[in-house]
């Protein structure tokens, strides 16, 4: 449980703030009366639980003396919550003999200096002066680190909105290339992003499975036009070029995708549970989820399209279909899932 709360933001004030915690009396006084004594702030607390509580008043102290030996809990305990919790706090551990592995271990918790009783007093105001240098310096690097994190952040997402406008791009010149993909890809990812939100996967992975269902197809911009727009059955040869769609897809995405889930969805997405599908003849648990939403929703939305081959399927024959290959062709959770979607709110002609 942590005793500590987070630390506060405050400006950094010039007035030298001082905490010590030691259960010696004639300690605390000493450096109590030769600090004020410099004009500095000085709060001190004889225990463990009290230091506690003044840091938790004084967030913003500069640097907190503590006694290794406290009643009740080691000071190196303190020292680690210290750290934890404020690390901008410079935290000098006073031990009352000189242990080297004592003062390592210290060290190794993030003390920043350690001292043996008794000790000289004249090397004190050195100290502080150290600690608050170092403190205003971790500060300064901490604000560089979210000034530079921050701007990494914008440029990442415009990266990311060029880079998704690109493949925008890319996918309208395939409906270019293939009138009867006209909005294919991005009915297939919002039907697949309902599958998925019935399946009670969560914001993140539906977003992933949205860009997988816009890119899905991306690869056809590799296959020949006139197998694409082919108003017959395909030869053996042709069938086995355009197999490789999927493929191209996912060498396309992987220049700027890196994400596993986006790019297996999409490379998968005509496997079969039966184990006959491609590219790479996967079957059951084999092939990943978010493929198998993507089967289901691809194969609907490509039978209720017009295809140069045929037109397209009345809803209710291709919902007769995805049901009749449910656990052949299609996972059956996912198929389960799919029919108590409300295709209405995909296509609004939809009847129920």
């Amino acid at each position: 449980m942590n005793i500590l709360g987070k630390q506060k933001s405050k400006s950094h004030e010039e007035k030298k703030k001082v905490i010590i915690i030691d259960d010696e009396q004639y300690v605390r006084e000493i450096l109590h009366n030769y600090l004020t004594g410099k004009g500095w702030e000085v709060n001190c607390a004889s225990n463990w639980e009290k230091g506690v509580e003044l840091i938790k008043r004084h967030p913003d102290v500069d640097v907190v003396f503590l006694d290794l030996l406290l009643p009740g809990e080691r000071g190196l305990a303190l020292l680690r919550q210290i750290r934890s919790h404020f690390p901008n706090i410079m935290v000098v551990v006073i031990a009352s003999h000189n242990d080297i592995s004592t003062a390592v271990e210290c060290m190794k918790e993030g003390a920043f200096d350690y001292l043996t009783k008794p000790f000289q007093l004249e090397k004190i105001p050195l100290l502080v002066e150290r600690a608050r240098e170092l403190k205003e310096l971790r500060i300064r690097e901490s604000l560089l680190k979210k000034e530079l994190e921050e701007k990494i952040e914008i440029q990442n997402r415009k990266i990311k909105d060029l880079f998704l406008g690109s493949l925008n791009a890319l996918v309208r010149v395939l409906e270019a290339k293939d009138e009867y993909t006209v909005g294919h890809s991005r009915t297939v990812a919002l039907l697949a992003c309902e599958i998925a939100k019935v399946l009670g996967l969560g914001s993140t992975l539906r977003k992933k499975l949205l860009i997988a269902g816009h890119l899905h197809d991306i690869g056809k911009v590799g296959i020949r036009d006139d197998i694409l727009r082919k108003p017959g059955p395909l030869t053996r040869e042709e069938f086995e070029h355009i197999r490789r769609h999927p493929l191209i897809s996912e060498e396309i995405l992987s220049y700027v995708i890196k994400d596993n889930f986006i790019l297996s969805s999409v490379r998968h997405h005509h496997e079969r549970i039966n184990g006959r599908g491609y590219p790479d003849g996967l079957k059951g648990d084999e092939i990943p989820l978010g493929a198998k939403i993507l089967a289901v929703a691809d194969a609907y939305e490509a039978m209720t399209s017009h295809r140069p081959y045929r037109k397209a399927l009345p809803a209710e024959i291709a919902l007769k279909e995805i049901e009749k290959n449910k656990g052949y062709h299609f996972d059956p959770e996912v198929v389960r899932a799919f029919l108590s979607v409300p295709l209405t709110k995909i296509y609004p002609k939809t009847e129920p």
